[in-house]
C-alpha cells in the first residue's frame, strides 16, 4: 500500500478542517480514521505523557500494527489518491524518516498558524478540558522546552510553534517542492482559495463545498475579550 500524501500540521491550525474537506473530496480517500498516529506513535519507542506518570490516550489509542493501518483504507475503491491526517507526525521524532521509507513519492501537508496565537488557543484549549493547571498563559510561556517535553503535546506552547526545526526533516526527506504550507489565516478566511492549492499541488481537480469547521479556537485579542472562531 502506498499512500500519495500526508497531512501534519501543530495542533489549533486547522488541520481538521482540512481533513474533512479531504474526505469530502470525491477524488480522494481518507480514513475515517482522522488521528491514526501510526508513523509517529505507532512506530515509536518514546511515549507521550499526558501529565508526568500519566500515559496520554492518543499515544495509547494509536494504530501500531501494519494490518490494522492498512484496514483503515480497505473501503477505498474508485479514489485517484489516499492519504493519512495525523497531528502528531509534525512534530513526533523519526516520522519524515518512517513515512519516506515506506511511501517515498508522497506529499507533505503541512498546516501552520502564527506560533504565538497557536500556543494561546492550546492553551484555552487545554484549560476547558482541566489538563492546564496554571491560569496564566505568561507563565506557561515561562516554561522551557525540556520541561514541556513531559506534557502532554497540546500543552508544548513553545515548542510545536518552532516550525523551522519541526518541518526540517520532512524537507530532508521529500524536498521543499513536494511541501505544501497551508496558513490557518487562509483557512479562516478565504477557504476557496485553499481548496484550490490542495487541488494544484495533489493534481486533482478542483472541488467547491461549504466549509465544514471544526474545533473552535480562540482568537488571542488584540485588546479587549477574544473572539472564538471554528479552524
Amino acid at each position: 500500500m502506498r499512500l500519495d500524501f500526508f497531512v501534519i500540521g501543530a495542533q489549533k491550525s486547522g488541520s481538521t478542517s482540512i481533513y474533512r474537506y479531504l474526505l469530502a473530496h470525491p477524488d480522494v480517500f481518507v480514513s475515517q480514521r482522522e488521528n491514526a498516529d501510526y508513523y509517529s506513535y505507532g512506530l515509536g519507542t518514546v511515549e507521550v505523557y499526558e501529565r508526568p506518570g500519566v500515559i496520554a490516550k492518543s499515544w495509547a489509542n494509536a494504530v501500531k500494527s501494519k494490518d490494522a493501518y492498512r484496514d483503515l483504507f480497505q473501503a477505498r475503491t474508485v479514489e485517484k489518491i489516499a492519504g493519512d491526517c495525523s497531528d502528531s507526525q509534525y512534530f513526533y521524532p523519526g516520522t519524515a524518516e518512517r513515512i519516506k521509507a515506506d511511501h517515498p513519492q508522497a506529499k507533505i501537508i503541512a498546516v501552520l498558524r502564527h506560533p504565538v496565537a497557536r500556543a494561546y488557543s492550546g492553551f484555552n484549549h487545554a484549560r476547558s478540558s482541566g489538563m492546564e493547571p496554571e491560569a496564566d498563559f505568561a507563565r506557561c510561556m515561562q516554561r522551557s522546552v525540556q520541561q514541556e517535553a513531559n506534557l502532554s503535546p497540546i500543552m508544548r506552547y513553545k515548542s510545536l510553534g518552532m516550525y523551522g526545526n519541526l518541518l526540517h526533516p520532512f524537507a530532508t526527506a521529500f524536498g521543499r517542492q513536494n511541501i505544501l504550507l497551508i496558513d490557518f489565516a487562509d483557512v479562516t478566511a478565504d477557504f476557496a482559495k485553499v481548496a484550490n492549492s490542495l487541488s494544484a499541488f495533489l493534481s486533482i481537480p478542483a472541488f467547491e463545498i461549504e466549509q465544514v469547521w471544526a474545533n473552535r479556537t480562540l482568537v488571542p485579542p488584540a485588546s479587549g475579550p477574544g473572539a472564538w472562531i471554528y479552524g
